[in-house]
């Protein structure tokens, strides 16, 4: 199997397995019997775990290696994909979404390590930039193929065909001749003594705050406040996936003028779509529209935040991207928490402009360039 294919594919099931309780939870909670609140607990499971495995197993996953650390994250992600479809109970499937968030916190560090290291010379943005497509694939598998699945043939099923596509990545994946590093000083205080590191995880933490504060909101505002179903608030989904798989086109475009150099405009630039975006979600054309373009920004944003924080330390690359993945999914959790309160007080053109302010504030970190 191709090297890029295989880290597109780790990326792409772990992605999936992030946001693929949302379309199924329905029928998980008519076929298990219980609310659908107890079950979209399970992606509260799922997150403190992730974030849990993010920081507690950055060391050991440094001294395994990206490769090795990334293949063993993929089993137990396989495993925990058969496990969550073969529940009895919700319980059970609330043991398998740990499960999975054990191996995200893992799997995620390790392709994105990866993916600096088979990239050639010269072109790091746009191999991070194809590493990070697999994030297109889990958005329309994940979200829009499997919230048909789930109504056709049954959400067991989904969660079975995902864990045997990952057992065949898995399979796939022994025949790539992956590069190995393993870091022998992999404490995570070590990150912190990285010049810029600190900023750098900030600019993430951002991004990845403004992002889930509206996403997360943004299907609820489609149903709950224009009046459509769950199938257009899926057709949004899917257009900001749309966008995020095109903005792969652009990539290249970092590594010749410069990701540094690009960093500070684009962000300002997405600080000013959040703004018009608020103002656009009130038709369904125009909120389409803007998702689609909010994919292609969002895709080289995380590209640029991705791509420094990748390129602040070979020897502690492990624990810098355990914290990146910490910090991903505690904007997750925080979006969620406080972004209801904003969505009722003040609907999804407050979760906007809260956004702006967050990018206007990235950008002002941003080392601006000449």
């Amino acid at each position: 199997m191709n090297k890029l294919a295989f880290l597109i594919g780790a990326v792409a099931v772990t992605g999936a397995n992030a946001i693929l309780l949302s379309p199924v939870a329905p029928a998980i909670a008519v076929d298990l019997d219980v609310s659908l609140h107890r079950v979209l607990w399970g992606a509260a499971v799922y997150g403190l775990a992730t974030l849990s495995s993010a920081l507690l197993l950055a060391r050991w996953a440094g001294k395994q290696g990206p490769a090795r650390s990334l293949r063993l994250a993929l089993v137990l992600l396989a495993v925990s994909f058969l496990t969550a479809g073969s529940g009895p109970s919700i319980t059970w499937f609330h043991a398998a979404s740990a499960m999975a968030g054990i191996g995200t916190g893992v799997a995620l560090p390790s392709a994105y390590a990866l993916g600096r290291l088979v990239s050639p010379p010269g072109r790091e943005a746009r191999t991070m930039g194809l590493v990070l497509s697999g994030w297109t694939i889990a958005l329309i598998c994940g979200v829009s193929l499997a919230g048909y699945l789930a109504d056709t043939i049954g959400w067991r099923w989904v969660y079975w065909g995902f864990g045997t596509v990952t057992a065949g990545l898995v399979l796939g994946g022994l025949r790539c001749d992956l590069p190995n590093p393993a870091n022998k000083d992999t404490r995570l205080w070590r990150a912190w003594q990285q010049p810029g590191f600190s900023k750098a995880l900030a600019v993430m933490g951002l991004l990845m705050l403004a992002f889930y504060t509206s996403y997360t909101f943004i299907g609820a505002h489609v149903v709950t406040r224009m009046g459509f179903g769950t199938t257009e608030a899926g057709l949004v989904v899917l257009a900001y996936g749309m966008g995020f798989g095109t903005s792969t086109f652009v990539d290249p475009l970092l590594d010749r003028i410069g990701a540094a150099r690009v960093a500070r405009p684009l962000f300002l630039i997405t600080s000013a779509f959040y703004v018009g975006f608020g103002f656009a979600a009130h038709s369904f054309g125009a909120l389409w529209v803007s998702t689609f373009l909010w994919g292609i920004t969002q895709h080289l944003a995380l590209n640029i935040a991705v791509g420094r924080l990748n390129a602040l330390s070979d020897q502690h690359r492990a624990a810098v991207l355990g914290w990146n993945t910490a910090i991903t999914y505690l904007a997750v959790f925080l979006g969620a928490i406080f972004g209801q309160y904003l969505f009722a007080a003040a609907g999804f053109q407050g979760l906007t402009l809260l956004s702006a302010a967050l990018l206007a504030v990235m950008a002002l970190l941003a080392k601006p360039q000449a």
